[in-house]
């Protein structure tokens, strides 16, 4: 049962780290670039724009969220350097990721199996035949 508490651990962990680095792409996409080309920052190519995308991993592994990115890049450049979007009744940018649940299922299902494994008949059938397919 040890074991199968620190590999949910560990699953947790590497969601988590997964969806970090899917927020430095969000953040990206919600910011111009600085060096003036009119291009959103996840599209850039410019020198500028790979020390800012350095530097909002940073700020990311400083566990700082993404709205407070953009909140700090529109104190910096101004209101001008956010990306305004329409977002559409249908599209919604604050999904949910379902992997994390998804995992939490397999995770149970597998702890559930495990103990039916343990507490069951030993291998037996019903009628106390073996299971053995040789």
């Amino acid at each position: 049962m040890r074991s199968l508490l620190v590999l949910v651990l560990i699953v947790f962990a590497l969601v988590s780290a997964a969806n970090a680095q899917f927020s430095t792409k969000e953040v990206e996409e919600k910011v111009y670039c600085p060096c003036g080309c009119g291009e959103v920052l996840a599209d850039c190519q410019c020198e500028d724009a790979v020390k800012e995308r350095a530097k909002i991993s940073r700020m990311m592994a400083e566990s700082k969220t993404p709205e407070e990115i953009v909140e700090e890049y529109a104190r910096l450049y101004g209101s001008s350097a956010v990306v305004r979007q329409v977002e559409s009744v249908e599209e919604d940018s604050r999904q949910v990721s379902m992997l994390p649940l998804y995992l939490l299922g397999i995770a149970a299902t597998a702890a559930v199996a495990y103990g039916f494994g343990r507490s069951g008949r030993g291998g037996k059938g019903r009628d106390g035949e073996s299971w053995d397919f040789k």
